[in-house]
């Protein structure tokens, strides 16, 4: 997804691909925490340009947290390779944070303990 920087009108890109298909869904990923959308939205879409535009820190933290749950995905796909898969999404999904821009480090937390293997 390209995106414009309002204060800068540099154009930047946001992917996070799916490991099992291949197929980015960085606006899906971004959508269901209600970031795109009208300019109240942390994201919107400028018509003109065929791109969405945000602020500079919109950008930088959403940097973050699709590159976090990017690296998260790859070591999940990782680990159903080593183990079972139900076992390892059963570790996952017993996660304690809600919060996106904490989820990976806490999902990173659980695997570790549950499989004794660092990031």
């Amino acid at each position: 997804m390209e995106i414009i920087i309002k204060e800068t009108s540099a154009i930047e890109t946001l992917s996070i691909i799916d490991p099992a298909t291949g197929c980015c869904y960085i606006q899906d990923f971004i959508g269901n925490e209600d970031g795109l959308g009208s300019e109240s939205h942390q994201f919107h879409y400028d018509d003109e340009s065929g791109k969405y535009v945000c602020s500079q820190e919109t950008f930088d933290w959403w940097s973050k947290v699709v590159n976090d749950n990017q690296a998260l995905n790859y070591r999940i796909a990782e680990l159903c390779e080593i183990h079972d898969a139900v076992d390892v999404y059963e570790v996952v999904n017993s996660n304690p944070s809600n919060d996106l821009e904490d989820l990976a480090y806490h999902v990173n937390a659980c695997l570790d303990q549950a499989f004794g293997e660092e990031q």
